[in-house]
């Protein structure tokens, strides 16, 4: 599986911090936005398909360098092997990373939180939820969760939701850290989709199936 990695990403969403991008095998086939609207397709996709690496000496690497912005694990891609099973390897790389940096932020979701375990992390993975049955179910999972279009403000189990303060005050997931956040009390995250037209209708169908 190829990943590419980079010190300091130019992404005004995350901010300036580093990042792995990961091609879209490592993505579960559940996921409703494969080739389907994925904000990743296309243009982000391509980074790790043209410069990225079947090792991972750039992300180890990450482990004696500064992080003073902190990381944003997946861009794009998720933590799962072509072979749909958690990629163990890329796991305890991220791992390790984070353990060598307690103090900085550690930015990550998966669309994998059914075939994956919180506790295989040393970091707040997010799931990504679409539904607030899923959301249910993931936080009964050990997760932190997120989802799309939801209401902000409404209450998902005993938690609030919150629009991502990204796209509402213009804040970079290094200034904002809630997503990096693993205390009970947090907020759910809601995102309003970005990305291709039709990720709106593949989240619509998702929740129309499934309510």
């Amino acid at each position: 599986m190829l990943t590419y990695v980079t010190t300091r990403s130019g992404n005004a969403k995350t901010g300036p911090m580093a990042a792995t991008y990961r091609q879209q095998a490592s993505c579960p086939t559940t996921c409703p936005f494969l080739r389907n609207g994925c904000y990743a397709g296309g243009r982000i996709f391509s980074i790790p398909d043209r410069f990225g690496t079947d090792d991972l000496e750039s992300l180890r690497a990450l482990e004696n360098r500064p992080l003073p912005n902190g990381i944003r694990f997946n861009v794009s891609g998720d933590f799962l092997d072509d072979d749909g099973e958690p990629d163990l390897d890329y796991i305890a790389a991220c791992n390790a990373v984070a353990d060598a940096h307690p103090e900085s932020i550690k930015i990550a979701y998966t669309h994998a939180w059914r075939v994956l375990d919180p506790d295989m992390f040393t970091f707040t993975v997010n799931a990504s939820c679409e539904t607030e049955e899923e959301v249910v179910e993931a936080l009964g999972r050990g997760w932190q969760a997120v989802i799309v279009n939801g209401t902000h403000g409404a209450t998902i189990g005993d938690k609030r939701v919150l629009t991502c303060l990204a796209q509402t005050e213009g804040l970079s997931c290094a200034e904002c850290r809630v997503c990096s956040n693993d205390v009970r009390t947090r907020p759910i995250v809601s995102f309003i989709p970005h990305g291709a037209g039709s990720i709106s209708a593949a989240v619509a169908t998702r929740q129309e199936r499934l309510w």
